[in-house]
């Protein structure tokens, strides 16, 4: 009874670990998709870089397809978990937060994204109607100043995964650091992201946005090191059920 009692212990914690495993490894995935897609979208902005309304479609048709390879991953990954037997509700129920944030919650970004270049278009046609000389001025102050609206949905929605998987975890240590990044975020977008960096890359002139770039940022290199995290600090960790 004892072996049989210790073998059914072992399961269940080897199961649990799993699950986080699981979890941890569907966010890692997410992340790579992510800095694979944002390598290829500055390779398609300097080899189609006469012609941004064509690069801006290929661009689109590249976040449609990274979020149905998500979906796909998604769905492996749920599957696996719910065939294990034992598996922690607690991460379960993380998988299905992430699943909601990154997928519909993507979705909504990303045709938000499109809303928001097809604006920013028809704001340069109507400054080029006026015949006003200071054009790319005004259209670059329009741009730095609104630019933060288009992250601000998805890197909210991001930074409420990241604290409920601390309070889930219990581990506040994430919630601190949710909290650092939001103030982080609020306070580029009303301040510095009104001025840009100007960056000589290859002969291009780049404009850095701040905003942007902390979006960026936490969508890659960010949800890399909560996937790491979340594998690594939980391995040997059981969740009481």
């Amino acid at each position: 009874m004892g072996d049989a009692l210790s073998k059914l212990e072992k399961r269940i914690l080897m199961e649990e670990e799993t699950s986080q495993h699981i979890l941890g490894i569907f966010i890692l995935c997410v992340s790579a998709l992510n800095i694979a897609e944002a390598a290829i979208k500055v390779a398609i902005r300097y080899a189609i870089s006469d012609d941004t309304l064509k690069a801006g479609t290929y661009q689109n048709y590249l976040a449609f397809a990274k979020l149905a390879v998500v979906a796909i991953i998604y769905g492996f990954c749920l599957y696996r978990m719910t065939r294990l037997y034992f598996h922690s509700p607690y991460v379960r129920k993380l998988l299905f937060i992430w699943g909601i944030i990154l997928i519909p919650v993507q979705l909504i970004y990303d045709i938000s994204t499109l809303l928001y270049n097809r604006m920013l278009g028809m704001i340069w046609l109507i400054l080029n109607a006026t015949y006003s000389v200071n054009n790319d001025v005004m259209y670059s102050m329009f741009y730095d100043s609104s630019h933060g609206f288009k992250y601000m949905g998805m890197f909210t929605a991001i930074i409420i995964g990241i604290i409920m998987t601390g309070v889930i975890l219990e581990h506040r240590r994430l919630i601190y650091i949710s909290a650092a990044l939001m103030a982080i975020f609020m306070i580029a977008f009303a301040t510095i992201n009104m001025k840009t960096m100007n960056l000589d890359i290859l002969s291009i002139k780049i404009g850095v946005n701040f905003t942007a770039l902390l979006f960026h940022a936490l969508m890659t290199v960010g949800l890399l090191i909560l996937g790491v995290y979340i594998i690594r600090s939980y391995r040997d960790k059981k969740i009481e059920i």
